[in-house]
């Protein structure tokens, strides 16, 4: 039998889960520095009023440079807030990490009363999105909730992946209800899927 979709996501995601296990601190600390240097000269990332950003694992790719830096800039800041009750996230103001007094499959995030922003308020932001990987089209394989697809929908503002360039793989195909982001970031390059070629400052890697 052929396999599906959702089976060839579901190796496709313990595969890259291994390979990421395996990155030593050391390298995932280089790494990690070279995308968030690159995201800070983005002009989507500077001119953008809001900075949408999760509140990485110490598995993920981390966000705290970009959160940190966002914040001194006097960007604002929102992380995300998710409920299987509702089936959708929204995007809460971060003033301090103390406000997040709630856990989404053990994430910190705020309680169901904090006040989420506005449709005015995203329009524009920069929203940086977690995958496990991502194709050079900008589809993500993600970690199967489908939030952030069901979010970038209706999203008017620069939806951005981080991801290391050996996750950067044709091995991702889209499913019916994915949404391509807008940026691909790496260590070594910048992709703007349908826009333009890559910015870098070397060639992308594969891994099988």
């Amino acid at each position: 039998m052929p396999v599906t979709l959702e089976e060839e996501k579901s190796l496709l995601r313990r595969r890259v889960m291994e390979l990421r296990s395996a990155i030593s601190p050391a390298q995932k600390y280089l790494w990690e520095n070279a995308i968030a240097r690159r995201v800070l000269t983005l002009p989507e990332y500077q001119q953008a009023r809001w900075v949408l950003a999760y509140l990485s694992t110490p598995a993920e790719i981390d966000t705290s440079v970009i959160i940190a830096h966002a914040l001194m800039v006097g960007k604002g800041v929102a992380v995300p807030r998710c409920g299987p009750e509702k089936g959708r996230m929204e995007f809460c103001p971060l003033v301090h990490h103390r406000e997040l007094t709630d856990r989404f499959h053990g994430i910190p995030q705020h309680p169901p009363e904090s006040a989420a922003l506005s449709a005015e308020e995203l329009s524009g932001a920069f929203c940086v999105v977690p995958a496990l990987a991502v194709s050079p089209q900008g589809h993500r394989l993600g970690y199967g909730g489908g939030y952030y697809d069901r979010f970038l929908v209706q999203f008017s503002g620069t939806s951005a992946v981080l991801t290391y360039d050996w996750s950067l793989t044709e091995k991702v195909r889209p499913g019916p209800q994915d949404v391509a982001v807008n940026l691909v970031v790496t260590p070594d390059q910048v992709l703007r899927p349908g826009v333009s070629s890559p910015s870098h400052v070397g060639p992308a890697q594969s891994w099988r």
